[in-house]
């Protein structure tokens, strides 16, 4: 067993790093998840079934790098979610690859830098408040992975038709507003007279 990671929690898939292990030149992991967490994960999120969950971490020390960061995780992942289909409710697997970059830092970030108007990108990397002595990757991958789902899977040709009713399409003609003649009602009026 890894020496620098802490025994499991109760969380369904969780790797803490006590931070003070860390060296200066930080640390890679290779983690993955066990079939017991695998099933605890899809039961989290509510799905049929999480497979082959697999990730690679390094997490490093950036003190003195950047104002009130202490550390940086750079994670990547691979899994495979089954889910049920949102019209025909039949299962429906997707390969789910990300790759993010988390820096945590300390409790008076807020004041050790600028305020400033913050705009956010899909693409950015979060900031997360460092509490505690450990990072749990694998609830980060977690989170991520939540995240990174498809929330409103559809089984390849499912149109909505198999429910009785019509999901519109953003093709369909029936989305576009058609604008109404204000002289069309008076039009009506005259004709009944």
């Amino acid at each position: 067993m890894n020496k620098d990671i802490l025994p499991q929690s109760d969380a369904e898939f969780s790797r803490p790093v006590e931070i003070a292990t860390l060296s200066q030149n930080g640390r890679h992991f290779r983690i993955e998840a066990t079939p017991e967490e695998a099933r605890a994960l899809a039961e989290r999120f509510s799905v049929i079934a999480v497979e082959d969950f697999k990730a690679e971490c390094f997490l490093k020390p950036v003190r003195g790098q950047k104002k009130g960061v202490r550390y940086q995780l750079d994670a990547s992942y691979t899994v495979r979610v089954t889910q049920a289909c949102s019209i025909t409710l039949e299962p429906v697997s997707e390969d789910v690859a990300e790759t993010f970059t988390v820096y945590f830092v300390d409790d008076d970030f807020d004041n050790l830098v600028e305020r400033q108007e913050i705009e956010f990108a899909y693409d950015e990397e979060d900031i997360e408040p460092l509490t505690g002595a450990e990072i749990d990757l694998g609830e980060q991958l977690t989170q991520h992975l939540s995240l990174a789902m498809n929330p409103y899977p559809r089984k390849e040709g499912a149109k909505g038709d198999e429910l009785g009713v019509k999901i519109l399409q953003e093709d369909d003609e029936t989305l576009e507003i058609k604008k109404k003649n204000p002289f069309d009602v008076l039009k009506t009026l005259k004709h009944k007279s």
